[in-house]
């Protein structure tokens, strides 16, 4: 039954329909203690609302349980499943800082963050440059991520939006900032399958859920094996 509920609510909500939708994952291959289970904050839902993924009701600050409940239940948590995964944090549409201009276009980018309802009605290229960098990275760690195609995961505070997970095809160093830019593509079928499974009722999830330590803005995890690498990451 659908209800108003505040956000704090509706962490508690999602964090129960995340835990319930990969109960066998984290009772079983994954083998995590109470302390290391997934868990949904507040500020996770506060940053869903204000990206205009969650929409909130007449009411301020409250939001739809059902809408809550349907998205975290589509939710596959990777930590563990050895994938080898980019993992961005990203926010709110906010203006960019300082950086190199985009290209091809050579324009200054104006805009950092991602606005689901695009609101600010930039082109795609424009949406993309806002988490495609600039992004605290070794080279090394760019280098690995590249060879490897690694599944690029922009992170609301642990929620990754199916419609933002691509591939990393390549990467490039911005001269201003001295972080890099990342080149990605859209995952195959079967990629997209592999990547995001299926639930208890056989439905292919929509989303992912990667926890991390806080204050990591970017990180790259290689996977436990070497799987990721023989799928069909092209279209």
């Amino acid at each position: 039954m659908s209800e108003i509920i505040t956000i704090e609510q509706a962490a508690r909500r999602a964090t129960e329909a995340l835990r319930g939708a990969n109960v066998l994952h984290l009772r079983g291959a994954y083998q995590l203690h109470a302390q290391e289970l997934p868990t949904v904050t507040p500020a996770c839902i506060a940053d869903l609302v204000t990206m205009h993924r969650l929409t909130t009701s007449t009411t301020p600050a409250m939001v739809n349980s059902e809408e809550v409940e349907n998205l975290f239940s589509r939710t596959r948590v990777i930590n563990g499943v050895g994938l080898s995964v980019l993992r961005v944090s990203i926010g709110p549409l906010r203006p960019s800082g300082p950086c190199d201009p985009l290209h091809p276009s050579l324009q200054p980018r104006r805009w950092a963050g991602w606005d689901f309802a695009n609101l600010a009605g930039l082109s795609k290229a424009e949406e993309w440059a806002g988490i495609s960098g600039v992004w605290p990275m070794s080279e090394e760690n760019a280098q690995r991520a590249k060879a490897v195609g690694a599944i690029f995961a922009p992170s609301i505070k642990g929620f990754v939006d199916g419609s933002l997970v691509r591939h990393v095809t390549g990467y490039s160093l911005d001269l201003t900032t001295r972080r890099r830019w990342f080149e990605t593509q859209p995952l195959s079928p079967s990629a997209r399958s592999a990547v995001f499974g299926k639930d208890r009722l056989d439905r292919e999830r929509e989303h992912l859920w990667i926890s991390v330590q806080r204050g990591a803005v970017a990180g790259f995890e290689a996977g436990a094996t070497a799987v990721d690498t023989k799928l069909e990451m092209s279209i």
